[in-house]
């Protein structure tokens, strides 16, 4: 627990991953004989801030998705069944933590860092909405009809990652808002933006990668030797 919250961290893992063109859910493929999946879990069953973790599945991969993280999770653990979007997944998820502080992961974001999730719950803590962010290194440009039409300032620009931290009743409250109005969002600080709400900027980490793409897996490997995974 922190400050008397109870952690989940929910790792959202119902993706298909149509992008990674691997005929399966991209979770399940391996990187150094490890399935992402098993990466991802790792992260947070490690962190001694999280008290619990929610693994929101695909209906046909539950029973799969509960054999990855018996194998890995020393934590307790639940899975849960996605939706149709993801933010439906991310909301099942949150239904099912408990009262307190909770984390939202990109199941595909395999080596998050224990600091990052550690500032995250405290920012949540203290701000009521955390995420970790790096700063935008790419010149970039507004396109319309195939041309360049502005570029857009640097440094007001961040690449957000997750895992994203919100006290549970607000973020809850988020969905249910946004669900009522009919707003569609592709992360769940568009949830608290949607409330008004700000979110506190969390530094990130370039290992903080989302695996999309083939050229993703080389990447990971190494990774994966230069964190001693």
């Amino acid at each position: 627990m922190y400050k008397g919250h109870v952690v989940t961290a929910v790792i959202l893992a119902a993706g298909c991953g149509k992008r990674m063109n691997a005929g399966k859910n991209k979770l399940l493929l391996e990187i150094s004989h490890q399935s992402i999946l098993s990466y991802t879990i790792k992260c947070f069953d490690k962190a001694a801030l999280v008290d619990e973790l929610v693994l929101v599945s695909a209906p046909c991969e539950e029973e799969l998705v509960r054999n990855i993280a018996a194998s890995v999770a020393a934590k307790p653990f639940k899975v849960v069944i996605g939706g149709a979007e993801r933010s439906d997944s991310s909301y099942n998820g949150v239904l099912a933590s408990k009262d307190g502080i909770v984390l939202i992961h990109d199941g595909a974001r395999a080596f998050c860092e224990e600091r990052i999730i550690n500032e995250c719950v405290e920012a949540a803590e203290k701000y009521g909405a955390a995420a970790p962010g790096i700063a935008a290194t790419d010149t970039v440009k507004l396109v319309k009809n195939g041309f360049i039409k502005g570029t857009i300032s640097r440094d007001s620009l961040t690449r957000i990652q997750t895992p994203q931290t919100f006290i549970r009743s607000e973020i809850l409250n988020a969905h249910e808002n946004a669900k009522k109005d009919g707003i569609k969002v592709t992360d769940d600080c568009m949830l608290m933006e949607n409330c008004g709400k700000d979110i506190f900027l969390v530094e990130g980490s370039p290992y903080n990668i989302k695996i999309t793409v083939k050229e993703d897996l080389i990447l990971s490997e190494r990774i994966v030797k230069e964190m001693g995974l």
